[in-house]
């Protein structure tokens, strides 16, 4: 009986979802119609290469005719199929970022303002990035559900090179274990060079995310398989956390940096006569090991989607399968937010305040728990080795969305505010805004309420402009309730009180004299007069 229910709900539940979307309510739907709807969250249905197989299959089995326009029955298999809810999550807006068409529109707002940037130079230490081509540029972001947008070069291979260091780290952890991976680096911030030649005073690298600890990290790994196999090993890695992407692999840059790592030589001897490493370690081998790392190769599209397999708790978005612990990759994302710029990585972390790391090659990949990766992509590095577009395209990205770890302290987001919730619609973002300040009027919290507007007093903000389903307004609410301080506060704010009038026809005076509040009744009239006289001496 319970089953008969709950597949008479379910049929129910996809019987609304398909109603909302048919317009002429002549029981079908374009499937142009739907595809766009489904692709402007973020899901290119057709041509997704990691999900919708099935569902591709069978939009192609399809009857010509049902090509054009489904009916529900098709529409309720597309639903039920694997990904299908994907379908429905988008229609339904529940996705994790509801509003993703918006999202996109922002990114390319930010492209295009970022590319006229020319600041910075590739990489010269390295030959081989010198030659790579300076004008690229892209920007791509994939979110926890899979929801995907990119812009400019995103299919572009790069070589990875110090973004490598976050995904070394977390194997070495996965392996060995958080308490072994930190008997032989440090957790902290060096506040030097990424390839500066000193240790911390317990005679180990600061941290994993510069040269020597990644060195480090790298000899942790797989230690007693042959080089080859440590090597495919890794790249299976990468290529899980990509959802199954290719991920290449730059044999002349790895020759290039190889032939002018003497500072990494040095870091490795360093260490070595420090005893920092693990007994019985082959330094030539290690270090060819991490030349080898670093010269894996990807583009920005699936870098993000390493990115949200990070922000993802270490399941992959594209393919739902674990590829890191959940522990692995907090402990790894607490670096990364520390350390993960160089030393840059305080001022990073203070204005932008999300975990991110960057290379030599010109990526920078940021990591929004719980929401996103996003991955940007321009060779031209400043003098601390990040990208300079990668850099300000960040900081406009922080300028538009609560992403900063501390945006949620200061107070409620608003659809007036200068910065939008990635969570959640503006639509919802005004609905919570009502909400809150008409329970801060009918509860008469005055401070409350000062507090709500003082979020959005540099915004053109409207008092006005406020009102619920039913056409409820501050001004009737503060009325009903007989709240004399609020009233006054809100004829200080040139709340409009006379020509308004609720779903029901009712002003504010209506509600006041219904409710038996004389002295709020009485404030009006005069409100009232006044207003009436200063109407009659502009004529004059």
């Amino acid at each position: 009986m319970d089953k008969i229910f709950k597949d008479k709900n379910r049929d129910d539940e996809i019987n609304r979802i398909f109603e909302a979307y048919d317009d002429d309510m002549d029981g079908k739907i374009p499937l142009s119609f739907l595809i766009e709807q489904v692709q402007m969250q973020g899901f290119n249905m057709l041509e997704e290469k990691y999900r919708f197989q099935e569902i591709q299959e069978y939009i192609n089995s399809l009857p010509l005719k049902s090509k054009s326009e489904i009916d529900c029955n098709h529409f309720a298999k597309l639903i039920e199929m694997t990904d299908g809810e994907f379908i429905e999550k988008a229609l339904l807006g529940k996705l994790i970022v509801p509003d993703f068409s918006e999202f996109t529109e922002s990114i390319a707002k930010i492209y295009d303002i970022v590319e006229h940037v020319k600041d910075g130079e590739n990489a010269s230490y390295i030959p081989q990035l010198a030659e790579v081509d300076s004008n690229l540029f892209s920007i791509a972001a994939c979110t926890v559900d899979g929801q995907q947008c990119d812009i400019g070069d995103s299919d572009t291979y790069f070589c990875v090179q110090s973004c490598s260091k976050a995904i070394t780290y977390c194997i070495a952890v996965e392996e060995s274990g958080i308490d072994y991976v930190h008997k032989h680096v440090g957790k902290e911030p060096s506040g030097a060079s990424f390839n500066k030649n000193f240790l911390n005073p317990q005679n180990l690298p600061h941290n994993p995310m510069i040269n020597s600890g990644a060195i480090m990290t790298a000899a942790l790994v797989s230690p007693d398989l042959e080089m080859y196999k440590r090597y495919e090993y890794v790249k299976k890695f990468w290529s899980s956390l990509a959802g199954g992407a290719r991920i290449g692999f730059q044999n002349a840059t790895y020759l290039s940096e190889k032939d002018t790592a003497s500072r990494n030589f040095c870091l490795g001897h360093m260490m070595k006569d420090a005893k920092a490493f693990p007994e019985n370690i082959n330094l030539e081998e290690v270090l060819d090991f991490y030349f080898q790392i670093c010269s894996l190769e990807t583009t920005s599209k699936d870098m993000a989607i390493i990115a949200a397999s990070l922000a993802n708790g270490g399941v992959c978005p594209m393919t739902k399968k674990r590829i890191f612990k959940e522990d692995t990759v907090n402990h790894c994302l607490s670096l990364m937010h520390s350390c993960g710029m160089y030393d840059y990585s305080g001022e990073w972390a203070y204005s932008v305040g999300i975990p991110a790391k960057s290379g030599v090659g010109g990526c920078v990949f940021l990591v929004v728990p719980k929401v996103m990766g996003i991955c940007i992509f321009s060779p031209r590095l400043d003098s601390r080795g990040n990208s300079v577009r990668g850099i300000e395209a960040s900081k406009l990205l922080l300028k538009e969305y609560t992403m900063h770890r501390y945006d949620n302290l200061k107070g409620v987001v608003t659809p007036f505010s200068h910065k939008v919730s990635l969570l959640q619609s503006m639509a919802e973002q005004k609905n919570e805004f009502t909400k809150d300040l008409l329970n801060a009027v009918a509860d008469d919290d005055l401070h409350h309420l000062q507090c709500i507007l003082e979020e959005v007093k540099e915004e053109n903000f409207d008092i006005n402009s406020i009102k619920d389903y039913d056409d409820v307004t501050p001004a009737h609410v503060a009325c009903s309730f007989g709240h004399e301080e609020i009233l006054h506060y809100l004829i200080e704010l040139d709340a409009e009180f006379r020509d308004i009038t609720d779903k029901w026809g009712k002003s504010p005076l209506d509600r006041a004299s219904e409710a038996g509040h004389k002295e709020v009744v009485k404030i009006l009239h005069k409100l009232y007069h006044s207003d009436r006289d200063h109407s009659t001496g502009d004529r004059d």
